[in-house]
């Protein structure tokens, strides 16, 4: 009901404004805990791998924005038109943006599944998963045509099913926080860790995903819920021996120019030194 007063650009700005205040005031935080408490005593190689991972994020920065659709202004669009599952159905606006959330939520999740399994989509996602290390850098070390993916999706999920802007605001400023938060070296309680894992993704659940073994990268795929793991069978837990992907040196690994031109590049197996 709010949102249709409010122009799909000003909805875009104010998000985005959000978004990245948020983003630098946890990343912030984070990086201090990482420095006082980390989770993995090895060696973070800040000097090589920071400049590449925020290079790659501020590159996404300034790309995102010259799309001509964002998935916020497509949910606008769609409420606007009365356009989608969501706006037909004509339920109370709690129940839609519980439905809002559990929706993007679950096409994140779905998402994340078809990067890692379909060859294509695995060429971009693995700039990602190259990472030697795992610290909140990693959080924005995504190569570009991943955004342009993900950014398709979300356009195309908005619209059909008829996404509440509002509550899609929310979650992306959740998922931002939660990116930063489950990349983060930090030692956390385990209680605490067991207590929010039960129903959010936690640093050393995530960290799995992170693993260099791609059976336990192939797992825990969610992104702010573990709920959808755990009901489709992904989710999974233990210790990590090693992070990243096998056969990448770590020079190549944090080459800005090489990470920008590796999904183009001939060789597409999931299997073998160039992959994993």
């Amino acid at each position: 009901m709010w949102a249709m007063l409010w122009p799909a650009d000003w909805l875009a700005s104010a998000a985005d404004g959000a978004r990245f205040a948020l983003f630098w005031g946890v990343l912030a935080v984070f990086v201090l805990f990482e420095t006082v408490a980390p989770a993995l005593s090895s060696n973070a190689d800040r000097g090589l791998r920071w400049p590449t991972n925020f290079g790659l994020g501020l590159t996404n920065m300034i790309l995102v924005p010259l799309a001509p659709l964002s998935g916020l202004a497509a949910a606008e669009w769609a409420q606007a038109h009365q356009f989608g599952i969501l706006n037909a159905a004509h339920m109370p606006w709690g129940l839609t943006a519980i439905a809002t959330l559990l929706i993007r939520s679950a096409a994140g999740y779905g998402l994340h599944i078809a990067l890692h399994k379909i060859p294509m989509l695995w060429r971009v996602h693995r700039v990602h998963h190259a990472d030697p290390h795992v610290d909140v850098s990693t959080s924005v070390r995504h190569h570009p045509g991943e955004m342009v993916v993900a950014s398709a999706v979300l356009i195309v999920v908005a619209t059909l099913c008829g996404l509440d802007p509002w509550a899609l605001i929310a979650y992306e400023l959740a998922e931002q926080l939660f990116a930063t938060y489950s990349h983060a070296n930090v030692k956390i309680r385990s209680q605490f860790e067991k207590l929010i894992g039960a129903v959010f993704v936690t640093p050393a659940m995530h960290r799995i995903h992170h693993s260099a073994d791609h059976r336990q990268t192939d797992s825990n795929y969610g992104t702010v819920f573990s709920f959808w793991d755990r009901l489709f069978g992904t989710w999974r837990s233990g210790t990590v021996a090693l992070l990243g992907l096998n056969g990448i040196c770590a020079d190549r690994a944090s080459a800005f120019v090489w990470l920008l031109t590796w999904p183009f590049r001939t060789r597409t197996g999931r299997g073998g030194p160039s992959t994993r």
